[in-house]
Parts: C-alpha cells; structure tokens; sequence
C-alpha cells in the first residue's frame, strides 16, 4: 500500500472521528433548544383593550350589560415589570412585579385552584393550553389579578379571599392602535382596593342615584 493512500485514509478516518461527536452535539443542542420552546409559556407583553365579559361574579344579566358599558374602552397595558389600566385618561398602575407562568392541567386546577370562581373553572374547561400567570409585588406579595393565557387568549379580572371573582373575568385583545403613554395620563394611582371601588364599582351607587 502507497504512503500516500495510507495518509488519505487515515485523514479520512480521524476526520469521521471528528464530526460523528460534533453531530451528535449539534442533535442534542437542537433537541434541547425545541423541547425549551415547547414547554415556554407565551409572551402576554403589549397593549390590549378590553373586549367582553367572559365570566361575572352572579351579576343579573342587565348588571353585566351595564359592566360591559362602563368597561369598553378600557385599556391594558402589560409591560415586563408593570401593569396598567387605562380609562378616561386615568390609570391604575402596578410597577415592579413579575409574572410567574403556571401551565394549568387538571392536577394544578384540583390542588391549587380548588377555591377558584365556578365560572372561571367552568371557563377553564373550554381550553387546551392553559397558562396562568401569578402577579406579584416586589415585597413577594401577590396582587389578587387573574391574569390567563388560554389558548393565545387573554383574560384578566380581580379577585378576593382564596379566589371569588370581584365583579367579572374580562376578554382583553391587542390593541388596534397605539393608545398613548401613560406618562401623559391627568392621573396615575398604584393598587388600592377603595380606588377600584371608586373607579371601577362606582356603578352601584350611579344606579341607585
């Protein structure tokens, strides 16, 4: 056998040494890159509008027609580390919080969600991938919101004790158009529950005026 063959074909055989660890490398890094995308909860960040009751608190129907009224035109807009709501240039805002994306199965809905509204239970159930997102303070406290991702679906709504719907689970979609800063509102509150009973349950003594 010439020299020169036998160079060749070991080249060639320390040249397969060589690239069978690196394929398997590049297939474990692929592999490893689609099953974290997979099991990523989706980004909620942007501005949004709020689009219809899904879910009321055993409101009368007219009391939930009234609530979609005082509701429309509200806006949301979801940062990465605050929350706003938008309405008639005024602003209710949660800063420094941080959202935890919990996937919803049945396990986590029988163990941490027992005491959850029964309609927004009943609404869980109509989905297939269900996110839900915790919200908390920079205490660690968390800030009683619902806030869903139900199958690229957005809901949000307040909620008391361990659970029970304040007034409604509202459907909220990307906006349309851009609303502007909240930086230019006439006024701007961080959460207290007396402002949303001011702002947003005011309904109650509007019509017994």
């Amino acid at each position: 056998m010439k020299n020169s063959e036998i160079i060749r074909k070991t080249s060639s055989f320390a040249c397969l040494l060589f690239l069978v660890p690196l394929l398997i490398l590049c297939m474990s890094a692929l592999t490893f890159v689609l099953t974290s995308c997979s099991d990523k909860s989706p980004s909620i960040i942007g501005e949004y509008e709020f689009n219809n009751i899904a879910v009321t608190a055993g409101l009368s129907s007219s009391t939930g027609d009234y609530l979609k009224i005082k509701k429309t035109g509200t806006k949301y807009i979801i940062k990465s580390d605050s929350l706003s709501i938008e309405k008639d240039g005024k602003a209710e805002i949660f800063d420094n919080i941080k959202y935890d994306a919990i996937l919803i199965d049945d396990d986590y809905i029988k163990d941490e969600l027992v005491h959850i509204d029964f309609g927004v239970k009943n609404i869980l159930a109509n989905y297939k991938k269900k996110y839900r997102y915790i919200i908390s303070d920079n205490r660690g406290e968390i800030i009683k919101l619902y806030l869903f991702d139900l199958d690229g679906k957005i809901f949000i709504g307040r909620y008391v004790g361990s659970g029970l719907l304040l007034s409604s689970l509202d459907e909220i979609t990307l906006s349309v158009q851009a609303s502007k800063s909240v930086s230019t509102l006439t006024m701007a509150r961080t959460y207290n529950m007396r402002d949303f009973y001011d702002w947003n349950a005011n309904w109650t003594s509007d019509r017994c005026s």
